[in-house]
C-alpha cells in the first residue's frame, strides 16, 4: 500500500490569536504524524488562494513562477525529463525556508523530510520523514502523474518540473532542487518598529502587556513578532497609507493603517468595527 506521514499542524486560530485586550495568543502545534492511504487521499481537490500583495520595488510568485527553472541557477530542475528525485519545495502553500523554520530544522534536512525519486522503469520510491523507501509504480498521462501500489492510487500533477500531491486536503509540492533552493535571502537591514500597545477599537483601555514588535525590508518584505511568533509579511506605504499583509503556514491576515512620521498604526480587521484589535508602534531609535 501506498502510505504517507504528514505533520498536521493547527494553525487557523495561531494566526487569527492576538494579544489585544486581554487574550491569550495561541501558538501553532503539531499533532501526531497521520498515516494517509492513497485510497484516502485520490480524488481530494486542494484550495488555494493567493494575496497578491506587493511592497516598494517586491514581487511575489507562486511556486511555478518561481525564476531560473530550466537552469541550474534557479532553486529546482526544468529541463523536460521526468526521471530524479523530487525533494519537498512547499507544504501547505509554506515554502521551504519557513517550512524548515516552523520544523525547526535547516532548509536541507527539511527537504529531504520528504521525497519521491521517479525511476525510468516507471517505479517510484517513496521516502518519508526517513522512513521507506516504500516502492509503488507510476504512469504519466499529460500533467497528471498516477502511483499505484496494491491496486490502492495516489494522483497529483507533474507540471513546469514541480510535482504536486494533495495530502489531507493539503498541497504539497516537490521538485528536483538545486544549492539556489537551500539559499537564504539577504533583505538588507530592516527598520525596527518597537509596539507600545494595543487595544480593541471598541475598548479605551490599553493593553501593554506582553511584547511585540515589526521589522520592515525595503524590499517590501518583513517579520511580524507577535504572540510568540514570527511571522512573514509583505507591506506597501501609499502616502501614509500603510498596507500589510502575514503569511502564516498558507494563512493570510490583511492589515490596514498609517504611518506617520515616526508613528504605525495598524489593524487587523475593519478599522470600524468594535472588536478589530489596533496595533500602535514606533520606530526604534
Amino acid at each position: 500500500m501506498i502510505k504517507t506521514s504528514i505533520a498536521v499542524f493547527a494553525i487557523a486560530a495561531a494566526l487569527a490569536a492576538t494579544s489585544c485586550g486581554k487574550t491569550e495568543p495561541t501558538k501553532p502545534t503539531a499533532t501526531t504524524a497521520v498515516e494517509t492511504t492513497a485510497a484516502e487521499t485520490a480524488g481530494q481537490t486542494s484550495e488555494t488562494e493567493e494575496a497578491e500583495t506587493k511592497g516598494p520595488d517586491a514581487e511575489t510568485a507562486t511556486p511555478t513562477e518561481a525564476a531560473g527553472t530550466d537552469s541550474a541557477e534557479g532553486p529546482y530542475i526544468n529541463d523536460g525529463t521526468i526521471e530524479g528525485t523530487y525533494q519537498l519545495y512547499s507544504f501547505m502553500g509554506m515554502p521551504l525556508q519557513e517550512f524548515a523554520e516552523m520544523s525547526g530544522t535547516d532548509m536541507e534536512t527539511a527537504a529531504k523530510s520528504m521525497q519521491f525519486t521517479l525511476n525510468k522503469d516507471g517505479k517510484v520510491n517513496i521516502l518519508i520523514e526517513g522512513e521507506g523507501p516504500e516502492n509503488a509504480d507510476y504512469t504519466i498521462d499529460g500533467d497528471s502523474i498516477t502511483l499505484e501500489s496494491e491496486g490502492e492510487k495516489m494522483s497529483g500533477t507533474l507540471k513546469d518540473g514541480l510535482l504536486t500531491i494533495n495530502m489531507e486536503g493539503e498541497e504539497v509540492v516537490f521538485a528536483r532542487l538545486t544549492e539556489a533552493a537551500f539559499a537564504v535571502p539577504d533583505h538588507g537591514e530592516a527598520k525596527v518598529w518597537t509596539g507600545t500597545y494595543t487595544k480593541f477599537v471598541g475598548d479605551e483601555a490599553q493593553n501593554t502587556e506582553g511584547s511585540f514588535s515589526l521589522d520592515l525590508y525595503d524590499d517590501g518584505t518583513g517579520i511580524h513578532h507577535r504572540d510568540d511568533l514570527d511571522i512573514k509579511v509583505t507591506w506597501a506605504l501609499s502616502g501614509s497609507d500603510f498596507t500589510m499583509t502575514e503569511n502564516f503556514m498558507g494563512i493570510t491576515l490583511d492589515y490596514t493603517g498609517t504611518m506617520d512620521g515616526n508613528t504605525l498604526t495598524l489593524y487587523n480587521g475593519d478599522p470600524e468595527d468594535e472588536m478589530t484589535c489596533m496595533y500602535v508602534y514606533q520606530m526604534a531609535e
